[in-house]
């Protein structure tokens, strides 16, 4: 990928991670709706995410498979680093 694509893929996961901790955030005050909300955003960014790698995959000729590897692996990097 790309470093834009691969900025794109930690744009959607940073998404995910914020609407988790939003959600957890609203559970822990007990507020069912807001944390429903946030689940809401948290599994679109997540289907966002698989959609970017997978589309980004086609348009490369490569397997979608090896595409989130290398997203995953990127992603794992930027957390240890």
């Amino acid at each position: 990928m790309t470093p834009a694509q691969n900025l794109e893929v930690e744009i959607l996961n940073t998404e995910a991670k914020l609407h988790g901790l939003r959600l957890e955030l609203a559970m822990s005050m007990g507020d069912r709706p807001a944390a429903q909300k946030h689940m809401t955003a948290m599994y679109a960014a997540i289907e966002a995410r698989g959609d970017f790698i997978r589309m980004t995959a086609d348009a490369n000729n490569e397997c979608f498979f090896d595409a989130a590897g290398q997203a995953d692996r990127l992603a794992l990097q930027g957390a240890a680093g």
